[in-house]
């Protein structure tokens, strides 16, 4: 083999290394899927609530209270779960693993072989490792991280990961492994390797899956997503409130009038979990005009022709938009007996049918001014008279 073959195979080695290498250059949070659990134990603890509530109606207090006490466990174990989910479970790193928000860093040359598992709504990740590495430092239960000293050997529990998402986290950790051992090979080889401290990105991974800013943005459409933070906590309000609302009407401290209360209070909490499953944006901008699917009076589209005016208020500290249209009483005759109630109320407290919130999005007003004025701009010959930016 001559000198110049050697070179060519040398090179070619190093651009494959190189392309590995660079594929895992930043920080990749990876997030446990909890809200599906979640919705479905705070259902069965608010069963297992208006049960106990009637146990103790019936006279059997201590069964009851029992069960009430189940409940109560119930909701508080929904409630980690919930805040479990909204901090990174893993940190796939250029140099390791972060394990559970601890600070040190496994590192990929402790690492010799991988297992991963997928059962029962969960995702298991098996690390084996090399002797001489110290034990990690995991701080949660065994239920979710456990070290086998005699075996070496490190077992990761994720909830709610399955199907793509529980493929999508596999092949990343693989890939960051596979990475970090192309820029070993890189050095031995005395060819520069890839930077490895750059800042994270926009592109980390939510269960597998990179995630979404406050908007994204097609060839002919900016959509704002729905703020599920805000539906969720006001799913969980709503649950309790009902069934306190029934308990009390059980054990006859409230009257029988009050199962009005109730049944309102149950709609808005179906409502509001529908809202956390609905996988339609809260707010749409197009060519012909404004989405709103943001609450339970939206109005759907309004054309850019049909807006006059947009002005920014507040309610109780949230920022709230009013949309000024041409023709109120034609978008209010459109809707529904129910919708219809409230877009009249809305007119008449803020002079238009159509009112969003911001706090409902996941967006400020800046980020609504900007997709507003940008389309405002780009479509004023196609459709007229178009209003003036959000003051």
């Amino acid at each position: 083999m001559n000198v110049s073959q050697e070179q060519t195979e040398r090179t070619a080695k190093i651009d494959e290394l190189s392309a590995i290498a660079n594929a895992a250059l930043t920080d990749q949070p990876v997030f446990e899927r909890v809200r599906r659990v979640v919705l479905v134990s705070v259902s069965a603890a608010f069963v297992v609530l208006s049960f106990g509530a009637l146990y103790v109606r019936s006279g059997e207090r201590l069964l009851g209270l029992g069960i009430l006490a189940a409940g109560v466990l119930a909701v508080a174990w929904c409630v980690s779960v919930f805040r479990r989910g909204r901090r990174p479970a893993l940190v796939v790193g250029p140099n390791g693993l972060r394990l559970f928000g601890q600070s040190a860093v496994l590192p990929w040359s402790a690492i010799i072989g991988f297992g991963f598992t997928e059962t029962n709504y969960t995702f298991e990740v098996h690390l084996d490792m090399d002797r001489q590495t110290p034990a990690p430092v995991l701080g949660v239960s065994c239920l979710r991280g456990a070290y086998s000293e005699a075996k070496s050997h490190l077992q990761i529990t994720l909830l709610g990961l399955n199907g793509k998402w529980a493929q999508q986290t596999a092949d990343t950790i693989v890939s960051y492994w596979r990475a970090y051992h192309a820029r070993m090979e890189l050095q031995r080889m005395g060819a520069d390797a890839a930077p490895v401290n750059r800042p994270m990105t926009s592109q980390t991974l939510r269960s597998g899956l990179p995630s979404q800013g406050a908007a994204t943005t097609s060839a002919d459409e900016t959509a704002l997503e729905f703020n599920k933070k805000i539906f969720f906590r006001e799913s969980v309000i709503s649950c309790i409130y009902t069934f306190i609302v029934i308990a009390s009407i059980a054990l006859g401290i409230l009257p029988a009038l009050f199962t009005i209360v109730a049944v309102l209070s149950g709609g808005l909490a179906i409502y509001r979990v529908k809202k956390l499953l609905d996988k339609k944006p809260g707010l749409v901008f197009n060519r012909l005009g404004i989405i709103d699917n943001s609450n339970m009076a939206a109005v759907g589209m309004t054309p850019w022709s049909e807006i006059t005016d947009i002005k920014l208020f507040g309610v109780f500290g949230a920022e709230m938009l009013a949309i000024k249209i041409r023709d109120p009483q034609k978008c209010i005759s459109k809707a529904g007996m129910l919708k219809k109630i409230t877009l009249k109320i809305n007119y008449r407290m803020y002079g238009t049918p159509i009112i969003i919130s911001l706090a409902t999005l996941r967006a400020n007003l800046s980020e609504f001014k900007k997709p507003f004025n940008d389309y405002r701009q780009k479509y004023e010959n196609a459709s007229g008279r178009l209003p003036p930016g959000p003051r």
